[in-house]
């Protein structure tokens, strides 16, 4: 069994020489991994054409029957940012 040495303050450390030495090298190198590879934001992929036209009929083949007397040739349309959520969803 290694001893362990004494701090600054006098108290002992709660490990030997090697076995503090060993844990300050696991720290260091997992300190410099978080550093040197940062957390990159997610990023949203691109939709073509074909992909929100498709969005767009499931969408109205699923919509509830209108119970206002509003023309039946009437059809919503959707914003590029409700194609982008319902393509996230799907």
């Amino acid at each position: 069994m290694n001893p362990r040495t004494t701090k600054k303050n006098g108290e002992l450390h709660m490990l030997c020489d090697y076995h503090r030495d060993k844990a300050n090298e696991k720290r260091k190198m997992r300190r410099a991994l978080e550093n040197a590879s940062p957390q990159l934001a997610p990023t949203s992929l691109p939709m073509d054409a074909i992909e929100l036209a498709y969005l767009e009929a499931i969408l109205n083949a699923h919509e509830a029957p209108s119970t206002t007397t509003t023309s039946s040739t009437s059809t919503t349309h959707l914003t590029d940012e409700e194609y982008a959520i319902l393509f996230e969803l799907f």
